[in-house]
């Protein structure tokens, strides 16, 4: 049985290329940002980016790509050592397209995670939801929702004055309320939300903190009063299992 030609990386510092935007999906990153991280990793790794290829809104599910179709007409003649793109389904979605992508999996992962970074750094949307947000299509970054922000409000300035959890979630569910995730308000939910820093304008991505990176809808004596009580409410319910105990 013959064995598999074993692959050998080409020996030099030239790179190719990659970029795809799918219509279909909500957080594909443009081309254009897409452009600037392949090059600002090629910079930080000793690469020359020598030819770059695109196709713009169209699936990964067909090859009848003009820019794939090109890029694999002439990588031959190129011979590049390294293939940088967005991530893997820049490809495609074809078992035999994607084994392509696997010579460059671990640098693809940093691409991914790069252009996370890329986003949060700036404080755009990076995919995920903030109840009394919304995002603005053209700049990415989070706005005002003004249909829900003011019971977001609400819900820090009445629990800061006292009313009990379960309550406010009630009241919001009996006016139709719901989540970002399209379900009922329940403690567990209002609780993370009642200690999002992203209410008093921060925004947070893992590690990344940009400080006015969104707009506040509360204040921060407000936000504060509110993160006391839960203090206080734990050191009571401690307090009550304690003597439960005895």
């Amino acid at each position: 049985m013959a064995k598999s030609k074993k692959f050998v990386q080409n020996d030099n510092n030239l790179a190719i290329a990659y970029y795809r935007f799918s219509s279909h999906s909500q957080n594909d990153a443009s081309i254009d940002q897409q452009r600037e991280l392949a090059h600002e990793w090629a910079d930080k790794h000793g690469l020359r980016i020598v030819r770059e290829y695109e196709d713009a809104a169209i699936s990964g599910t067909t090859e009848n790509r003009p820019g794939f179709q090109q890029m694999l007409s002439e990588v031959a003649k190129i011979r590049p050592s390294t293939l940088i793109m967005w991530k893997t389904d820049r490809l495609g979605r074809d078992k035999y397209v994607l084994a392509m992508a696997e010579f460059y999996g671990q640098q693809l992962a940093q691409n991914i995670r790069r252009g996370m970074d890329y986003n949060a750094n700036r404080a755009l949307y990076n995919g995920h939801k903030v109840f009394g947000y919304g995002v603005d299509k053209a700049t990415k970054r989070y706005v005002v929702d003004e249909a829900t922000a003011p019971f977001a409000q609400r819900m820090f300035a009445e629990y800061a004055a006292g009313k009990a959890m379960q309550e406010i979630c009630d009241e919001l569910n009996a006016q139709g309320l719901r989540t970002t995730r399209g379900k009922e308000f329940g403690v567990k939910t209002m609780n993370k939300m009642l200690q999002n820093r992203a209410y008093i304008g921060e925004y947070h991505h893992g590690d990344i903190v940009v400080p006015d990176g969104m707009p506040a809808l509360v204040d921060v004596a407000t936000f504060e009063k509110v993160q006391r009580r839960f203090v206080e409410n734990k050191r009571l319910g401690s307090q009550r299992a304690h003597r439960k105990g005895e």
